[in-house]
């Protein structure tokens, strides 16, 4: 692929001749365009201020090698492509270059039109790589942000089932993150859902199953590739939820199926409306049709609409002979003119309460009808009760009133009545000696506010009052700050409601009780609950069987249920398996110890796990016995252990693949750890050298100043030396040493810790060198004594070159200006002729002769 623009290049190298070769070579058919840096320190001031689309880099430079400046750009998280051209060819330099991050690697060396024919090739092939890669991934980026943004739940898999998409709507819908589900496969969607492994809509769309669909899918429809269904899903709470799925085929750019895609929708409170509407309208009319009120839907105008059966019972009339008619046509004579006042007040929108008029009877008597009515538009929606009956019983009651005054008297409990202006009008003798009064009689003609802690008036007295002037407050309860009659306060729990009489309020009644022992009861407990419900552990009661009594807050945030959801579960039901069948033995053994502590895994509502840590103890609660845990939640301290796990392992697989020895020692330097590279290079097992003193390994000569080394890291000091150990066949081995003391957190010295790097070989070849440099110097030395011979040989030699020059063109010019026929032969050829000579045989120029043998001219005889 021909870029549209050149690609550019940065090239580093300290050989400046290689820098304008290579720069030739990759330039010359305009596919690239180069920059020529000597250093990468350079190279990474001009990264500042320059963007490339590739670096060629040499490895050994000054200052920085190759590998460093390769190091130092992915540690700013640069992703250049990055080709590593060197004369290096060790594979330890070529593994630590591709760790580093290289793209190719290219050893330098051979024909300049190959190696560099091959260097651009690996350039290009890095650059359209990294091209592709980005924008691939932008691509993908792409459509995974479409499909987060969209506002229904959505997922996506490829053909063979494994998750590659799931949006954050999903998230929000099943509480089961992305991280969780992508890249698996095996239906484990599905358990964010159905809490089980099972197909969904989206396994239909890529293998139908038609009797899988007929069990579990509703108002299934299908449209070429794509599919819609409902399906409910039943909840631990016991309730249902509605979904809406449309599931479709996913296919790459070159048509072949690739997997497919589903969105669903939570329809349930869609469908719960649907079913309350229809279920209100059928309660609604039942209750019309069953209710023992009277039930009247009517026209502004006067005219009955709709009447329940009650008004058969009633009045002695058929629906039929009622409906369609005048309502004032069957009201008393003496009545139509409030009624016809009722009828203008709902016709200007107001509620009419509480209205009494009197209807007439298909038997010519009449009955005493009460009224509640609103309207809404041009109808009359009211709801009557016939009080013939009742208003009869009135006088009897007021007859027996005395009686049952002697029986109020004799109650615990206050009970008082109060006039329309909320003046005492009675109060039993319980009342009186609450608030401190040795008669009812000195309560009776005070108002009630009276009694009412100043601070509390602006709270109740508006509910009072509007219950007296009304009568549209219902029954209602007040706790009250109240005053006795020393003037000392106590709390009391009031119950109130107004007191009516033809229709209209006559005053208030209610029974007052003093809860001042029980209030401080309630804020001892609720202070005691608000302590249990900040404390950080998880604390439950739960009785023998493992149903539930009590959980505070931090079980209710631990577990993701609701207070009332969490006390309608038992062990049973959070319990992991493994855990569950342990629950029995365990309440068994605490039967006997009375206290005991385990751990345990609870699912939590949305189907994970929690570890957990129980300390139980066995106490009482309402009369039997039962089991107070307190739990703490182990999900951070396992998280933080399985990962020193995992960090141990990477940094001692590190270790034991590090290409220097590393040795770990106890605070008497006895071996507790070394890795194989150490192990190797004296010719050991790591478990060989384990458990034995670091000087048992040391050549005998250095052992002493070893332990003065020793006394160094016992007072803290690191360091760096040179030391000769013994290998296992008696072979010395000269090390480099860098030591460091290791301290516990209390400042006690705890043991030392050595890298060490084998340098037998570099020693080896320094001498060797140092031999080499000698016999040189002997070389020189012997050169520079004769070189003066030769200075003067060669003078000799070139005057008596100027010599035979000189004599040469002398005879060339006697032979050139002779008339006589000369040639010069050199056994038999001829090397030269004058013009005579030419003449004298007859040939045109002396290239005609010279070359041959002069025979050529002799007559045969």
């Amino acid at each position: 692929m021909v870029p549209n623009r050149p690609y550019s290049v940065m090239y580093v190298d300290d050989d400046q001749d290689l820098l304008d070769l290579g720069k030739i070579f990759l330039e010359r058919n305009g596919d690239f365009s180069v920059d020529c840096i000597d250093s990468a320190p350079a190279a990474l001031e001009v990264l500042g201020n320059a963007a490339f689309d590739a670096i060629i880099s040499d490895y050994q430079m000054p200052g920085m090698d190759g590998i460093e400046f390769l190091k130092s750009l992915r540690a700013r998280g640069s992703g250049i492509p990055f080709v590593i051209f060197t004369g290096k060819g060790r594979e330890e330099v070529v593994i630590d270059a591709l760790n580093a991050g290289a793209d190719f690697y290219l050893q330098k060396g051979g024909d300049p039109k190959v190696q560099f024919a091959e260097l651009t090739h690996k350039v290009r092939q890095a650059i359209e790589k990294r091209r592709a890669e980005q924008s691939l991934i932008e691509s993908k980026k792409r459509l995974a942000d479409i499909i987060d943004f969209l506002p229904d739940a959505t997922f996506a898999i490829d053909r063979e089932g494994s998750v590659i998409a799931w949006n954050r709507a999903m998230e929000e819908m099943t509480g089961t993150p992305a991280i969780a589900v992508l890249g698996r496969g095996n239906h484990v969607y599905s358990r964010a859902f159905y809490g089980t492994l099972r197909p969904m809509l989206i396994d239909l769309v890529l293998s139908p199953d038609a009797d899988f669909e007929r069990q579990h899918y509703h108002f299934t429809q299908r449209n070429g590739t794509f599919l819609t269904a409902e399906t409910t899903v039943g909840r631990q709470d016991g309730k249902t939820t509605h979904f809406w799925g449309k599931a479709c085929r996913l296919y790459d750019e070159d048509g072949n199926l690739a997997g497919a895609i589903e969105a669903i929708r939570d329809i349930t409170e869609r469908v719960v409306a649907e079913t309350e509407i229809r279920e209100k309208t059928r309660e609604l009319d039942l209750f019309f049709q069953n209710a023992i009120d009277l039930l009247c839907i009517a026209d502004t105008d006067g005219y009955f609409r709709k009447l329940n059966p009650e008004w058969e019972r009633t009045l002695g009339y058929t629906l039929d002979e009622l409906e369609g008619k005048s309502f004032m046509d069957f009201v008393h004579p003496d009545d139509r003119a409030t009624t016809r006042d009722a009828v203008a007040q709902l016709s200007r929108g107001e509620i009419v309460p509480n209205f009494v008029n009197r209807y007439r009877t298909r038997d010519g008597r009449y009955r005493w009808i009460e009224w509640r009515s609103f309207p809404y538009g041009n109808v009359i929606y009211a709801i009557a009760r016939d009080i013939t009956d009742r208003l009869a019983t009135q006088q009897a009651l007021a007859a027996s009133e005395e009686k049952y005054r002697t029986l109020v008297d004799e109650i615990r409990d206050g009970f008082f009545m109060t006039d329309r202006d909320g003046v005492l009008t009675f109060a039993n003798k319980s009342l009186a000696e609450m608030f401190g009064f040795s008669s009812p009689v000195e309560m009776c003609g005070q108002h009630f506010s009276r009694f009412v802690a100043p601070g509390e008036h602006e709270r109740v007295l508006p509910i009072f009052l509007k219950c007296i002037e009304t009568g549209l407050v219902p029954d209602f309860t007040l706790e009250i700050e109240a005053i006795r009659n020393n003037g000392g306060r106590f709390s009391l729990e009031m119950k109130a409601s107004s007191v009516m009489e033809k229709g209209k309020v006559k005053g208030t009644r209610g029974i007052i009780r003093d809860i001042t022992e029980r209030k401080k009861a309630d804020d001892h407990l609720r202070i005691l609950v608000q302590l249990l419900d900040s404390a950080p552990a998880s604390i439950t009661v739960h009785d023998l069987e493992g149903n539930f009594l009590y959980a505070n807050q931090r079980t209710l945030d631990l577990h993701g249920y609701t207070r009332d959801e969490f006390l309608s579960l038992d062990l049973h039901d959070l319990d992991v398996p493994e855990s569950a069948a342990l629950i029995k033995p365990r309440i068994l053994a605490l039967l006997e110890t009375g206290e005991g502590d385990f751990d345990v895994h609870h699912f939590r509502k949305d189907g994970t796990a929690i570890p957990l840590h129980v300390n139980t103890l066995l106490t009482e609660w309402q009369g039997k016995k039962v089991l107070l845990s307190i739990a703490t939640d182990l999900t951070e301290r396992l998280a933080v252990q399985d990962e020193i796990r995992r960090s141990e392992e990477k940094y001692r697989r590190i270790v034991d693949t590090a290409h220097e020895g590393i040795w770990a020692m106890d605070e008497h330097f006895a071996t507790t750890y070394v890795n194989r590279r150490m192990a190797g290079i004296l010719g050991y097992s790591p478990e060989e050298m384990v458990g034995r003193p670091i000087d048992s390994f040391i050549a005998d000569e250095e052992k002493v100043i070893q332990r003065s080394r020793w006394e160094e890291r016992r007072q803290g000091l690191p360091g760096n030396y040179e030391r000769t150990f013994v290998s296992r066949s008696g072979t010395p081995r000269i090390m480099y040493v860098s030591a460091t003391p290791i301290f516990d957190d209390h400042g006690v010295f705890r043991g030392s810790f050595a890298m060490l790097t084998d340098i037998t070989e570099e020693k080896r070849m320094h001498k060797e060198l140092e031999r080499e440099h000698d016999e040189l110097v002997a070389s020189y030395e012997q050169i520079a004594a004769t070189e003066e011979e030769l200075r003067q040989m060669l003078e000799d030699l070139s005057r008596h070159q100027d010599e035979l020059f000189e004599s040469e063109e002398r005879y060339r010019r006697l032979m050139e200006n002779s008339f006589d026929a000369m040639a010069i032969h050199r056994h038999g050829k001829i090397l030269s002729v004058n013009d005579a000579a030419t003449h004298l045989v007859g040939a045109s120029a002396r290239s005609d002769l010279e070359g041959k043998s002069i025979l050529d001219f002799i007559h045969p005889d």
